[in-house]
Parts: structure tokens; C-alpha cells; sequence
């Protein structure tokens, strides 16, 4: 059960850099070949283990197309540079990395986790021309101009694919949901 439910972690993750690294312009490439991802996560509780999975995903990836020696963008190889800056699962602290990563040029950045976060962070990235693959799970904080994009399927999109799996293929016949004691939490156990 553990494998399916890291697989719903990992698949978004992987899905949406592979679609995306090879599509971006050539503008956003450093002259030395070297694509600069962003990635604000937490590196700290309470949302440690989800941190830990972003950058693990990203950095295999990562490694994936640097082994072979980049990705192809208008017939030369990019390497893929990752920047990992912690937000401490705190709004507050995502804006201020938001801002680090915007001032360091970075135009692609994966995260941040959590609606409070990537509301917070959003104004930045936005502002400052950052695509984003952010985990938040209420898409209607996000304007239409905005370039951030849902990393992570909803829970009313993945329980029901997740439940027919365990019912069908593991023979499981009773599902317990469980959500972190927070507002936000709650309204995902809602769903």
C-alpha cells in the first residue's frame, strides 16, 4: 500500500518536469547549458517527509538527464541545476525564499506545499514571471494569469483510483482516511 501511495506522490512530480524541462524556451537557459530549478519545500517538521520526497523526485530527474549529459533544447544538451531553499512549512518564510529564488534569476521552481504557502508564495512567483508546479490543493486561490500549475492530484481526483486498486487488486474491503488535525486537513478529509 505504501508503494501505490508513493507512486501517487511520484508520478505528478516526475510527470510534470519531464513535460515541462524539455519545453522551455531557450531564453531560460544559462549561456553554460545549466537550467536552474528552484525548489521551496520543507526540510523541517511537520511537513519534513513530503519535503524529502520533492527533492529525492527531483533530484532523480535530475540525475536522469544529467547522466545523459542533459536534456536536447534546439539541438544542444541542458543540465539541470537543482536549488533547494527550506520554507519551514511556513507562509511567511515561502515568500521570503520566493523572493531569493526570483533574485537568483530562477525562472522554474517546484513547491511550495500547502495552500497558506503557496497562496503566499504565488504573489512572488507570479510577479516575477516564475513558472511554478506548486502542492497546494484549493485551485481556485490562483488567478488565471498565474503560472503556477497543480503538482498533485486532488484527494476526490486519487482516492477513488487509489480505493478501487486496494479493493480490487489487494483485496482490502474497509479504508480508513486520516488528515493532520489542521483546517486544512479537515476539509481534505471532507472531500
Amino acid at each position: 500500500m505504501i508503494r501505490v501511495l508513493y507512486a501517487f506522490i511520484l508520478i505528478p512530480v516526475g510527470a510534470c518536469l519531464l513535460l515541462f524541462l524539455p519545453a522551455c524556451p531557450p531564453g531560460a537557459v544559462e549561456e553554460a547549458g545549466v537550467l536552474r530549478v528552484g525548489i521551496i519545500t520543507s526540510q523541517n517538521l511537520p511537513a519534513r517527509s513530503w519535503g524529502q520526497v520533492t527533492v529525492r523526485c527531483a533530484q532523480v530527474i535530475a540525475d536522469y538527464h544529467n547522466e545523459r549529459g542533459g536534456f536536447d533544447l534546439d539541438g544542444r544538451k541542458v543540465r539541470i541545476e537543482l536549488i533547494v531553499k527550506d520554507d519551514a512549512f511556513d507562509p511567511t518564510q515561502a515568500i521570503k525564499v520566493a523572493h531569493e529564488l526570483a533574485q537568483e534569476g530562477v525562472k522554474y521552481v517546484i513547491g511550495p506545499l500547502g495552500d497558506a504557502s503557496v497562496s503566499a508564495a504565488a504573489r512572488v512567483l507570479d510577479g516575477s514571471a516564475v513558472f511554478y508546479v506548486h502542492y497546494g490543493f484549493n485551485q481556485e486561490m490562483l488567478s488565471n494569469s498565474s503560472l503556477g500549475v497543480l503538482g498533485m492530484p486532488l484527494p476526490e481526483q486519487s482516492l477513488p483510483i487509489l480505493f478501487k486498486h486496494l479493493i480490487e487488486k489487494e483485496g482490502v474491503s474497509t479504508v480508513l482516511a486520516m488528515a493532520y488535525g489542521t483546517e486544512e486537513g479537515i476539509r481534505q478529509k471532507g472531500l
